[in-house]
């Protein structure tokens, strides 16, 4: 864990809290994106955790990510689409 990004740290607090399995994940990331490594090994996580779903606010690009259960990976959210 001490090589690992903030985004998953967090993650990992709230599964072992037991704060994940069937819930909804609101994130914003602060001062840099998401790397692309990080959007496959954070749904891998993501679903590892039981999350239903998982969305993250890129503050730097303004862009927003989304994962629910069943992708294999973190797509950007296009303006005026819907990720539901």
């Amino acid at each position: 864990m001490s090589e690992a990004h903030a985004e998953l740290v967090v993650l990992e607090k709230l599964a072992r809290k037991g704060q994940t399995a069937g819930q909804s994940l609101r994130m914003i990331v602060t001062h840099r994106a998401v790397c692309g490594h990080c959007r496959t090994d954070l749904a891998a996580a993501a679903k590892n955790a039981g999350l239903q779903d998982w969305t993250i606010f890129e503050e730097a690009s303004g862009n927003t990510l989304y994962w629910r259960s069943g992708m294999k990976e973190f797509k950007e959210l296009r303006e005026g689409e819907d990720n539901e």
